[in-house]
This record gives structure tokens, sequence and C-alpha cells, in this order.
């Protein structure tokens, strides 16, 4: 069975939609993807599709049927998804089989009288019917099948979310949905709407692999066996036809020849799973990505086994219906296995809805003009993915990315090129501006010379995580040297984990660990040393080289640095005399941290109001210029940083003068 046409007015989001299904020159049915944004009616397309193949099974089977209970339907009618301002919506939907035809139709509308005036509306879609007339609803499905017949073909709906009742579903059939067989013939015994289909599917894989059939051989007794199979009886396994099947499925979509199913554990009902990237005791172990791609897969192969024997995939022919089709797969799968997935069934009709521009152009690859992708709500055919607007996206995202990349590149290029034409003997990097300013202010009061160094911040991004930038300026610099300069980089202690570099020996090295490490030739860096008067190394930012009255000290709007020491883990001030909270005090607390403003964790009142933070980058400025409360701090434990650079220029100036 086959989808013909659908047809869909004034439903939700849709105001006009006809698709014909196209088939190829050999017959084949043509892959129908839905793209478009959230609430663009992709869902509400295949809602109406299910509903349509339910119906055409009620026709045969009656109520028998596992999909809905009774007779109730698969979707709920309501007037409310009649399209604001309009009033009535209409769907039709054709399908065939063979030499037999169906029509689903379903209208709705507010004010039946007036449906004269729906010139979409066609003379033959209702019937003389008294009941439409009163409540404005409508739905019939003409046609009907042998129950035999239903063995010709699959029908598999997979919803977006097995946990997720959508609005339009009845939720008076969910407990009907059950997977196991019937031998009442006048029952069905399948259900379209696969939900939980890894149960099923595990259930059916032990079946499958507890038919392994063991083969025994006579080994003769020659030279060229080994020793301990010499004459002797030895069994192996031969796949079964659907074994084979199965693993040239896995192994084709998967793109490798390892895929290998292990012998069943009958009585844990365990199917183990080996492959490249893939060890796993139990199919229920895979990640929610390869579950998605395999259940779908062995779900077609199950539906068709159930009542063929010996069989091809080409053999296999219906129709799956996909609701976000991208669902937890990684970009590759998208890419790559879940086309190669489709294309291994030439006869199945596939319908599919997706967000992701990967797996659109995975398609795109596989099927060539051989798939139609209709961007909603409209129905409109994309010839041209790169105007599929998550395309459209994901390049944004891309070129933004690269724009980003290339920024920094020529920053670092920039930087290289600059010290090479540099007159002072020594650079200091820092990892953000507020070391570069609190450093210069240091030279100034320590009245050190700071004619023969610069210090300047490898990152202008204030109170973010910094030694990233200076990281890629140094590994930079390794690759390419500037002998003109003794270049040094200076990172805080706070990191978490603690920076590691390569050193000029090639080993891997914590800063911490070290006084400081030579990374290369007049290149080097360091840790910022522990101030005499802290214990907490690990929490150690350049801040710390002050007393812990200097760093509480109030600007003019009583704003000033926090400790997170300062605060209970509620968020409430410690001393109780202050009316301070901080909201993220749990990441703080015990702690000599400084609460940084510029990471959003501002300090409050206890209402909420006001706030009293201020940033390091304002903390600087305001030691740096003299600001009042400012103007006296002590810079006498600057010095320990100002003793390891002279101590590294000093191992310069020797491997300068040939000591």
């Amino acid at each position: 069975m086959y989808f013909s046409s659908i047809d869909i007015t004034n439903y939700g989001s849709i105001s006009k939609f006809y698709y014909n299904f196209r088939f190829d020159k050999e017959g084949h049915p043509i892959p129908l993807v839905l793209i478009g944004e959230n609430g663009t009616g992709k869902t509400l397309v295949l809602a109406n599709m299910v509903d349509s193949l339910i119906e055409i099974k009620r026709n045969t089977y009656g109520n028998a049927i596992f999909e809905v209970n009774e007779k109730n339907y698969f979707k709920i009618g309501s007037k409310n998804y009649i399209t604001i301002g309009q009033n009535t919506s209409r769907v039709v939907i054709t399908l065939n089989h063979k030499s037999d035809l169906f029509k689903y139709t379903d209208i709705m509308s507010n004010d039946p009288e007036l449906i004269a005036k729906d010139e979409f509306v066609k003379q033959d879609d209702i019937d003389n019917s008294s009941s439409f007339e009163e409540n404005g609803f409508f739905r019939k499905t003409v046609g009907k099948l042998k129950k035999k017949s239903f063995s010709d073909f699959i029908t598999l709906y997979f919803p977006a979310d097995r946990f997720y009742i959508p609005l339009w579903y009845n939720s008076e059939n969910y407990t009907r949905i059950d997977y196991s067989r019937k031998t009442n013939i006048s029952h069905s015994d399948t259900n379209i709407i696969k939900i939980d289909v890894l149960s099923n599917i595990k259930d059916w894989l032990t079946y499958v692999y507890l038919q392994t059939t063991l083969h025994v051989m006579q080994m003769p007794d020659g030279n060229n066996i080994p020793e301990e199979l010499r004459g002797k009886q030895v069994s192996f396994s031969i796949d079964t036809g659907i074994q084979s099947i199965i693993r040239k499925v896995m192994n084709t979509i998967l793109g490798t020849n390892d895929y290998s199913p292990k012998t069943t554990d009958r009585r844990r009902q365990m199917v183990s799973i080996t492959m490249p990237g893939i060890n796993c005791k139990d199919i229920t172990q895979l990640s929610e990505g390869q579950i998605s791609l395999f259940a779908i897969t062995l779900s077609i192969i199950k539906e068709w086994d159930e009542t063929h024997d010996n069989f091809d995939l080409s053999d296999i022919s219906g129709c799956v219906i996909i609701d976000e089709a991208d669902l937890g797969l990684h970009v590759n799968y998208m890419y790559e296995c879940f086309p190669r997935m489709m294309q291994l069934f030439p006869n199945v009709q596939f319908v599919l809805t997706t967000h992701s521009p990967f797996l659109v152009a995975g398609l795109s690859k596989i099927f060539g003009e051989n798939i139609d992708v209709l961007a909603m709500p409209e129905g409109v055919l994309v010839s041209d993915i790169n105007t599929f607007s998550e395309v459209q996206e994901a390049q944004k995202i891309i070129f933004e990315q690269i724009d980003q990349i290339r920024a920094e590149d020529k920053k670092l290029k920039d930087q290289v090129e600059r010290l090479r034409n540099l007159q002072v003997k020594t650079v200091l990097f820092t990892e953000g501006t507020t070391d570069e300013i609190l450093l210069k202010k240091a030279l100034e009061k320590l009245n050190l010379d700071n004619s023969l160094i610069e210090i300047c911040a490898a990152s202008q991004n204030h109170g973010k995580h910094n030694d990233d930038a200076i990281k890629k300026l140094l590994v930079t610099l390794q690759e390419n040297p500037c002998s003109n300069n003794t270049i040094i980089g200076m990172f805080d202690r706070d990191a978490n984990p603690p920076v590691e570099l390569t050193n000029d020996k090639g080993e891997k090295v914590k800063l911490v660990d070290h006084k400081y490490v030579k990374l290369g030739e007049h290149l080097f860096a360091f840790a910022i040393p522990i101030p005499h008067n802290r214990e907490e190394g690990n929490q150690i930012s350049i801040e710390h080289y002050f007393t812990d009255e200097e760093i509480k000290t109030e600007n003019e709007n009583q704003q000033r640095l926090f400790l997170g020491n300062e605060f209970y883990p509620s968020g409430n001030c410690i001393d109780d005399s202050k009316n301070y909270h901080y909201r993220n005090a749990r990441n703080y607390c015990n702690t000599i941290r400084i609460i940084e403003h510029e990471q959003n964790a501002f300090v409050t009142d206890k209402k909420g109001d006001n706030d009293f933070s201020l940033s390091k980058k304002r903390f600087a400025e305001a030691v740096y210029n003299d600001m009042p409360g400012f103007s006296n701090f002590d810079f006498s434990e600057f010095n320990k940083i100002f003793d390891i650079i002279r101590e590294i220029t000093t191992d310069e100036q020797m491997v300068y003068d040939g000591s």
C-alpha cells in the first residue's frame, strides 16, 4: 500500500497543502521529507496520514485493531484545529494497493450552514450527513481490503517521542497499544504505531538468534591443521537467512563489515552486539541514537518477517512514517547512516519530518533527484537545500565560528609579528587586562625599571576564563619562535583543572608544580606564586596579592569585590550586620575565590535589590588611578612575581652571554 496524494486546507497552521506522491522510472516510491520550523504543521500532516491508515484497517477488521479502542479515532476531532479566521478545514488523503483505491476524508466546520461558501470543499466530499449538519464533523474512509491482503505490505509509524502524547491523539487509545501477536483470525495482529520499539525488537531479535544452527565438521588429520584440531569434530554456526539479512543491513548502514550480534543469553533474554566503537552485552545498552537507528531498521525487517519466509530486502513494500527522524542521532548517523538505511528498502515509501540540515543533505546526496523535500506550512518544493532555514542557520553559526577563528588567528599573527619588532628584551603576557593593569601599577609602586619589560594581556574578555587565549599564543610561539625577545606567559592558579603545557622536552607538565617552565627557545610560562598569607593555592588570582581588607575596599557607590567565604551556601552573608545576599553562593562558599561581577554573579541585598559587587576590571582601574580608598595598597607581595621574571631573564642572559 502506498500514499497517492495529500490535500489539506485550513488545518492548524496549514492554509493550503497539496502533494502528489512520486515514483521513479522503476516504479519505486520516492521519499518525502517535510521540513520547517516548529509549529508549521509537519506532525499534523503525519497525524492525518496515520489516521487514514488506521481507518482503512478499521474498514477491514472493524474495531478489532490494536491502534485504537473500540470506536475511538486515532486523533481527536477538535474545531480548534480549524485555521483561525476560517470556517472549515478539509483533509483528503488517497492511497492505493494494487488495483484497490482508498480515500480518507476529514472535514470540520464551525458553521456547516456556511460551507457552501468554502469553494475548496467538493460536492462529493460529504455524503448526505445529518450529523455533520448538526455538529460540523465529518470523517469517512472509502475502500476495503481483504484481511489476507494486509500481509502484502507493512505500515509503520514512529512517533517523535514514545512518552509524549500530542494534543490531537485520543489518549483513551493508549492502553490498547500492544505488540503481542494474536491467534484469533478476526483480529489484526500488527500495530501501525510503534511505541516502546526497543522492547518489541529485543524479543524478536532474541528469537531470531536462538534459531542459530550449529554444524559439525570432521577436521582432517594433516600437518596443515593446528595440532589441537587434527582429527577432531569442530562445531561452528552458520547464519540463517534472516540473520544474514540483519548482518548485511547493519553493516551497510554503519559502513563496516564488523557488525556481529553474539549468541543470546537465553535465560536473561540478552543479545550482545560488537563492532568498532560498540561493545555491549545487550542491545538495551546502546546509545539513544544507535537505538533509534537500529530499532527503526529492525522494525521494518521484523514486520515483514512476521508473514514472509526467504525474502530479500527488495521484497519489503509498504509505507514507513517517521516523525523527527533525526532524533538522538549523531551527525554522522544523520548524514551517512540513515540515508543508507532508507536506500536498502527500495519499495518502502518513507515519509519523514526533520529539523536537521545534515539529514536533508545526506538524503539529497544518496537519492539525488529521487527525493522530495517540502518546506512547511505551504508545502513548497525545496530544490536547493541551502534555502532550508535550518541550513541557513547552521551556515550562519558555522560562518560566525569561522570568522571568530580567523580573527583570533589574525590577532595571534599580529602579536607574533609585533614581538619580532619590539626593542625590549622581555615581554610578559597575562591572561587578561586585570592582571596587566595591576602589574603595571606594581612596577610603579615598587619603583622597578619598566623600560626593559612590556606587559600586555593575551585576552580582552574581562571576567571570563582567559587561559585559552594565552595558551594558544604560547603554542603559536612554540611553532614560530621569536628569537629577539624573551617571552613569558603568566597564569593565575585558580584554573580547574590546573593549566598544563608542553615543555621544551615534549613533556606535559602542570605549571603549579614548577616555579616556571621552559616551553622553547626564549619562551617560558609560570603560575603566579602563592602569597605568604594564603593557604588555598588552587584558588589564587592576582587580587589575592592584596590583603582581604584591601580586596573589600568599597568605591564611591559602596560597591566592592567579595570573597566566596563571606557567604553561607544559602546565599546570606555570614556577617549578620550586613544585608548582602549572593545567589550563587554554593559555587563559592568556603573558598577565597573572588566573586566575579563579569560572570553575572551579583551580590544584592536580601530582597534581591541593588548591586553591591564590583568587577575585577573596575577594581584594578580604581587601584591604578589611585581612587579614594585604593591609593595606599601594599604591593610588596608582587615582588614574588617579579622575582620569577628576574630569574628567567637572568638565566636567559647567561645563555646569551654564553655563560
